[in-house]
């Protein structure tokens, strides 16, 4: 005669008050309750492995959009860092991404002139660049003051220490 019934879980209570003293952690369970035991491990792990998939799969969607953001003409080799913070209102991020070698070399070649065509985003078509400037590019003191959110300057979005130079 089983001590439990099949809908009842006092086995887990009883078998996680038990003292662990290093034993075989079946040791005491009927058949019937080991298989639900494995069974219970199993969701669990099943669960875990869910969660650790969905957490890459947003960070592969998040250097996706951010890549979207870069034009054409500027191929990427790997990702090297991206972060990004927000709420309902509002958010930032940015996105370092080492480029590719014949990229690297044309720009070296030619310098800016390498993207004077490059005015649209890959997957975002309502993004448009302006003239591509060299860098560090001050701006201003105005132009901080008056457009400090697109210059991404302005206080609270990113600490240029975590990533800068």
């Amino acid at each position: 005669m089983r001590k439990y019934k099949d809908t009842d879980i006092e086995w887990l209570t009883d078998w996680v008050s038990r003292p662990q003293n290093g034993g075989d952690w079946t040791e005491g369970l009927p058949e019937d309750d080991m298989r639900g035991a494995m069974k219970l491990s199993l969701m669990a792990l099943s669960m875990v492995a869910a969660l650790l998939l969905a957490t890459r799969g947003c960070a592969g969607l998040n250097s996706y959009w951010y890549e979207g953001y870069l034009p054409q003409a500027i191929e990427t080799e790997e990702l090297l860092f991206v972060e990004d913070s927000g709420g309902l209102r509002e958010g930032c991020g940015a996105a370092i991404y080492k480029m590719n070698g014949l990229s690297l070399e044309r720009i070296r070649t030619n310098g800016l002139d390498a993207l004077r065509d490059a005015k649209q985003a890959r997957r975002h078509k309502a993004r448009e660049y302006s003239d591509w400037k060299e860098t560090p590019y001050i701006e201003p003191k105005d132009e901080i003051v008056r457009n400090g959110w697109l210059t991404g300057m302005n206080e609270g979005c990113w600490e240029c220490q975590d990533f800068c130079v």
